[in-house]
């Protein structure tokens, strides 16, 4: 019996622990640009321990477990979520597929056509962030340039 009591000291503890530190990255990771700059190459921004809170925060609340709000809503935007950076991921990987393989004569008849593409493409670093409404627009405008 005192070694249940411990356990679920020791559960409640770590639960209320993970509340408090869920809060506050929800908050932060949700306010990140949607993409990034990595030694050159453009990325998506989407934290692991955004997708790590999402899973944790769907199996909790399956268990019955009050989940932080904020966590249950992004949980309930996994889709969501998951549409973007997969789109983000294939409208960059055909931005860096024709953009590695223009030749120098190909890149200064195009110079105008890529900085128009590339203008366009900074917005996904400010003002987008995961918060943003207009993502879908976006990745649309991406597409078309």
């Amino acid at each position: 019996v005192q070694v249940g009591r411990q356990i679920r000291t020791f559960e409640t503890n770590l639960f209320e622990d993970w509340k408090v530190k869920v809060e506050d990255a929800v908050v932060q990771h949700l306010k990140n640009p949607i993409l990034r700059e990595v030694e050159g190459r453009i990325v998506v921004n989407f934290n692991k321990d955004l997708q790590a809170v999402i899973r944790e925060a769907k199996y909790l609340d399956r268990m019955g477990l009050p989940v932080p709000e904020n966590a249950l809503n992004v949980a309930l935007q996994e889709e969501k979520y998951h549409e973007y950076v997969e789109n983000l991921k294939i409208m960059l990987g055909h931005y860096h597929t024709v953009v590695t393989s223009l030749t120098p004569s190909e890149e200064e008849l195009l110079r105008g056509k890529l900085y128009h593409l590339e203008s366009t493409i900074r917005f996904g670093f400010d003002p987008l962030n995961w918060n943003s409404l207009a993502i879908k627009e976006y990745l649309e405008k991406c597409t078309r340039h």
